[in-house]
C-alpha cells in the first residue's frame, strides 16, 4: 500500500512539473499540421477556437502561449536549415490575444517554408522540431 501511494504521488508531481509552454508548443505544432489555408482566412474561427482548446489542454496562459510560439519558432529554424538572419521576426501586438493569433499565423507560414527547405512533410518537420525541443 505504501508503494502505491508513493507511485501516485510521484506521478502527480511529474504531471505538475510539465512546463505549460512546452506542452502548448507540442500541441500547437501538431495542431498546425491539421489546419488548412482556409482555416487562416479572415473571419474563420477555426484558429481562435483551436488556440483556445489547445491552451486549455496544455493548461497554458497567454504568456505561456507566446513563449511556446517562440520556442517552436526556434526549433523549426534549427531543424529546417532556414537561416535565422533572413527569417522575419513577428511583431507583437499590445493585445496579448491578438499577439498569439498573429504569431500563430506567422508560425504557420514558417512551418510551410521550413517543410519546403527541408524537403519534408509539415508533419515530419514538426516532429523533428518537437524532438529538438525535448533535447
Amino acid at each position: 500500500m505504501y508503494l502505491m501511494e508513493d507511485l501516485v504521488t510521484q506521478e502527480a508531481e511529474a504531471a505538475q512539473a510539465i512546463d505549460p509552454a512546452v506542452e502548448f508548443a507540442r500541441t500547437l505544432g501538431r495542431g498546425l499540421v491539421d489546419l488548412s489555408q482556409a482555416d487562416f482566412a479572415e473571419g474563420v474561427l477555426t484558429l481562435p477556437f483551436g488556440l483556445s482548446a489547445w491552451m486549455r489542454q496544455a493548461q497554458a496562459s497567454l504568456d505561456d502561449a507566446r513563449a511556446a510560439i517562440s520556442l517552436l519558432r526556434d526549433a523549426l529554424l534549427a531543424v529546417s536549415g532556414l537561416h535565422r538572419a533572413s527569417e522575419p521576426v513577428p511583431l507583437l501586438a499590445r493585445d496579448r490575444k491578438a499577439a498569439v493569433v498573429s504569431m500563430t499565423v506567422y508560425l504557420e507560414g514558417l512551418l510551410t517554408r521550413a517543410a519546403a527547405q527541408a524537403q519534408a512533410s509539415r508533419s515530419d518537420v514538426v516532429e523533428a522540431a518537437l524532438e529538438e525541443l525535448a533535447s
